[in-house]
């Protein structure tokens, strides 16, 4: 005759309860958090690989953000790219305006306004630090303030005492392979423009002897000539500024590409993730259900088993 043990029948059963109980347990936080684990421990063979994929996220994040920060200070940069050549091309037209009626009524005036447009712009500012100061950030590039006050562009290197920045401009890194020169000085940008006003403050000066005055109401032969020169300077100034913002633009298109293509890889790296550390929930489901069945069956047995025990045949 076999002995049967009670004490080991309810050993075997209440483990059985136990196990399925964590197995529960388990299935109800895979579903509340939609993952497999919530260490790295629960992840067995795939915890380096989940290690190495959010490393590569963070370090592409941060590139995503310096990235963003550098696309809105070139959009700025280009703002005031446009308007210096705005700048330029309005004070060649107010020129050819002058050849053409013969006049140089308002002439000063105009150059005059277009020169501080100029000026405001190579002083342009992004986030409190001045874009075109080189490394020189918190000084304004360009420190003269009126056409009064630029010099004889004659003097040698007149014109670039003008200018405040240094040489040194901005390299940024995009990610770990790819760097670019973002950053532009106003001295590169703005030295021909400054010395076509300067030439022309210079011949203004000279020529303004009272009672006469340099480009009055009737241009002389001089003037004219004059004029058409600076004119043609402005044109050139104007082609170069143009090319510069052209470039910012390409700059700016090279960073926007970056970011895109940064984004699209964070988001492979959020797919293959969770691949590996998510569940399939209907799986989940079923193994959720068949715990908690045999938690109910456990408990059954269990109870079956307190019921048939010798204590209660004696009783």
């Amino acid at each position: 005759m076999d002995r049967v043990s009670t004490t080991n029948s309810y050993n075997v059963v209440l483990s059985g309860i136990l196990r399925a109980q964590q197995t529960q347990n388990e299935a109800n936080t895979q579903l509340s958090t939609g993952k497999k684990a919530t260490d790295l421990r629960g992840f067995s063979s795939d915890s380096q690989t989940l290690v190495a994929a959010r490393t590569v996220k963070v370090q592409t994040e941060s590139y995503i953000k310096l990235n963003e920060n550098l696309s809105r200070k070139l959009d700025t940069q280009n703002i005031y790219l446009t308007a210096t050549a705005d700048a330029a091309d309005t004070a060649r037209q107010a020129i050819a305006n002058a050849i053409a009626n013969n006049s140089g009524n308002a002439l000063m005036e105009t150059l005059k306004l277009q020169f501080s447009a100029a000026v405001d712009s190579l002083n342009g500012q992004n986030e409190g630090q001045y874009l075109f100061a080189g490394s020189q950030t918190s000084t304004k590039p360009v420190n003269v303030t009126s056409m009064a006050g630029l010099p004889d562009p004659a003097i040698p290197l007149a014109i670039d005492a003008i200018f405040s920045n240094d040489s040194e401009v901005q390299t940024s890194r995009l990610n770990d392979a790819t760097s670019v020169t973002t950053g532009m000085t106003a001295s590169d940008i703005g030295k021909d423009l400054m010395t076509v006003f300067a030439s022309i403050q210079t011949y203004f000066t000279t020529n303004s002897v009272p009672p006469n005055v340099a480009f009055g109401s009737t241009l002389t032969t001089a003037e004219t000539t004059f004029l058409n020169t600076q004119m043609q300077a402005f044109a050139s100034a104007h082609s170069g500024l143009t090319d510069r913002a052209a470039l910012n633009g390409s700059i700016a298109n090279g960073v926007a590409t970056t970011i895109t293509s940064q984004k699209a890889r964070v988001d492979t790296i959020d797919s293959m993730t969770s691949d590996l550390s998510g569940i399939n929930e209907a799986e989940t489901v079923s193994r959720l259900r068949l715990a908690q069945q045999a938690v109910q069956a456990g408990a059954q047995v269990f109870l079956a088993l307190k019921s048939s025990s010798l204590l209660n045949y004696l009783n």
